[in-house]
């Protein structure tokens, strides 16, 4: 109730008041920049949704402004419900594929770091393969850095666990900031 109220407030600081250095329309527009950003703030390197998921979540394009207008927030906490689900289906496969042996780097391969300006991946399989570049590439680092493998292998997972714990303590005022920092950030 409090989060649905503070919605309206901001919306009639930011869009509809003389308080706004330059106001802007809360409109369909604006509502697409809001949700680029919200979907940025949330996976920004596009390692835990699909093209899928976008797919899914693109009803919400036209409809955040909608949202902050009434301070029905449901579609910003699915889309991060969604995120919540697959950042630690993510975390855990990377546990996983640390019990593999997948280390060996005699071949020819690359890996892209900065995702930012990659499509999003087009399915789970696709994203299986990304995260396995990823924590292959944390691998080397370490490696590169001289660290022995159950060394590396102990500090990779301890670093994959504190990033699902992190996620998994997130709380709906941390939804609800991030949410209304993409709608400032819009403005």
């Amino acid at each position: 109730k409090d989060q649905a109220t503070a919605a309206k407030l901001v919306y009639g600081l930011l869009s509809d008041s003389r308080y706004a250095y330059r106001p802007r329309e809360l409109d369909d527009a604006l509502s697409a920049d809001i949700y680029k950003r919200y979907l940025d703030a949330l996976d920004r390197n596009k390692q835990f949704f699909t093209a899928q998921d976008i797919a899914k979540f693109d009803v919400y394009r036209t409809k955040l402004d909608d949202a902050i207008k009434s301070g029905d927030l449901s579609p910003a906490y699915a889309v991060f419900a969604a995120y919540r689900q697959q950042a630690l289906a993510r975390t855990q496969y990377a546990r996983e594929l640390l019990k593999q042996d997948i280390f060996d780097f005699t071949g020819n391969e690359s890996f892209r770091y900065d995702r930012e300006d990659v499509p999003w991946a087009a399915d789970a399989a696709a994203l299986d393969t990304l995260w396995k570049q990823s924590v292959r590439n944390d691998w080397l680092r370490l490696k590169l850095a001289g660290k022995q493998p159950d060394d590396i292998r102990k500090t990779l997972d301890k670093r994959y666990a504190n990033l699902a714990q992190n996620i998994g303590e997130l709380k709906g005022e941390d939804v609800f900031q991030s949410f209304l920092n993409s709608y400032a950030n819009a403005v």
